[in-house]
């Protein structure tokens, strides 16, 4: 059998791409079988039903589910029987182990004995997963691995089931009767269903003994959202003072922890944010940023110069930007535009200005959005008095656009970097 190619155009690494490879030109082969003169044929064809048993049945890997509770002494510590429901037992449960084992930053779909990773310290996301399971359990809250192929390393074929695709696995939780909530012992900075984005595949599978498993789309989970409210005046030298309360969660809380937690230290972290921002950071304070928890809240003083100009002052009056630039800057794509999670960012500005000024120019308001209504920005300001009042709303409900979709979505993100970069003109009387 011979397969030729001619002018397959080269695929680069791309940011809005998880994995490339799922859309080049390539031949795939899979062994069926082996059929030897004088021996029966062996099939090598396997079901995804195959496959969760042959998982099951591995001592590498069905065994470990089986496992006794390796932290069962330090766990009867927490009294989980005092707690009021499962997330709370759920949560103690998952700080215990984060306080016992660290995680060694890598994937992997086995597990070595636990006393080893107990007395190491440390271990790869599956290490810790089977211990949680074990521990969870134990707690009487039933637990599931939950197979996967990381996004980065191609989608899993339903049609063509494969082990070999297979290469982490995640923990999926009865947090009721009827639903699972999700986590994986990488997660440093999230919380229940707040999952590092590598690991939210639209295809993964949960293993259940007695042919009870099945598929489910991890991509949509949890409700990553950032609401932020900003009080400040404006003074005739220009400098926009104020407060900005903001309201973190899902992945915006878990990107906010991970910024602290790399930091060298909080004076680092503060003088990060003022660089991003180009604001003086009078004080900061934040809530929840070392716990377990699903959201952040933080309460920031600032300072921001605006320019100053004769007998003008020129003011960008969402003061802290959406999008500054768009990221889609290719006039043609061939490959599909993939987002990491869907988003919803809510702001709301309230600006007074300086006695003796009034509003010579504003921008004017924007509703603006994608056919399907997946993608949708609104931006209105209105001015009462000495108050200039800005409502800026941005969501994101879809993660995969064809490239048949590209110039709408790079028209409507050019549009909505535009509007967030119009200034608004003060005219001193």
């Amino acid at each position: 059998m011979n397969f030729r190619g001619t002018q397959l155009p080269a695929l680069k690494d791309d940011s809005y791409v998880w994995c490339a490879d799922d859309y080049c030109t390539q031949v795939n082969f899979e062994l069926l079988g082996i059929d030897f003169p004088g021996s029966l044929y062996q099939s090598f064809t396997q079901s995804w039903k195959q496959i969760d048993e042959a998982l099951l049945n591995d001592n590498e890997f069905g065994g470990r589910l089986k496992m006794s509770n390796p932290l069962k002494e330090e766990m009867n510590a927490l009294h989980l029987e005092q707690m009021k429901g499962t997330e709370e037992k759920i949560c103690a449960i998952y700080t215990l182990l984060k306080n016992k084992v660290r995680w060694n930053e890598k994937y992997n779909l086995y597990g070595k004995a636990p006393k080893q990773i107990l007395k190491e310290g440390t271990g790869s996301n599956a290490d810790l997963n089977f211990i949680l399971i074990s521990m969870l359990t134990d707690a009487g809250i039933p637990a599931y691995p939950v197979v996967m192929s990381r996004r980065n390393m191609g989608i899993l074929p339903l049609t063509h089931p494969s082990l070999q695709k297979l290469n982490t696995f995640i923990v999926g939780i009865a947090h009721t009767d009827t639903t699972l909530v999700y986590l994986d012992s990488s997660v440093e900075d999230g919380y229940l269903n707040i999952l590092p984005p590598l690991l939210m595949t639209n295809r993964a599978r949960v293993i259940i003994p007695e042919n009870h498993s099945q598929w489910v789309n991890l991509e949509v989970l949890g409700t990553n959202q950032l609401r932020s409210a900003v009080i400040a005046s404006i003074s005739p030298e220009g400098t926009i003072s104020g407060t900005r309360e903001t309201l973190y969660a899902g992945q915006y809380a878990s990107r906010l922890r991970n910024k602290f937690r790399t930091a060298k230290d909080s004076t680092d972290f503060v003088n990060k944010l003022a660089s991003e921002e180009n604001i003086q950071v009078k004080s900061l304070q934040i809530e929840g940023r070392n716990y377990f928890s699903p959201q952040v809240r933080e309460v920031m003083e600032f300072e921001k110069q605006s320019t100053v100009n004769d007998q003008f002052i020129y003011v960008n009056p969402l003061v802290f930007l959406h999008v500054s630039e768009s990221p889609f800057k290719q006039s043609e794509r061939k490959l599909p535009v993939e987002f990491p999670y869907t988003d919803h960012l809510s702001l709301t500005v309230n600006l007074t200005i300086p006695e003796g000024y009034v509003v010579d120019e504003k921008p004017e308001g924007l509703r603006v959005q994608t056919g399907d209504g997946k993608v949708f920005c609104r931006y209105t300001i209105t001015q009462q008095n000495n108050q200039v009042t800005l409502r800026y709303l941005f969501r994101l409900q879809k993660l995969l656009f064809l490239n048949t979709d590209y110039p709408e979505l790079q028209q409507l993100w050019e549009i909505i970097a535009k509007k967030n970069n119009e200034i608004m003109v003060l005219k001193k009387l």
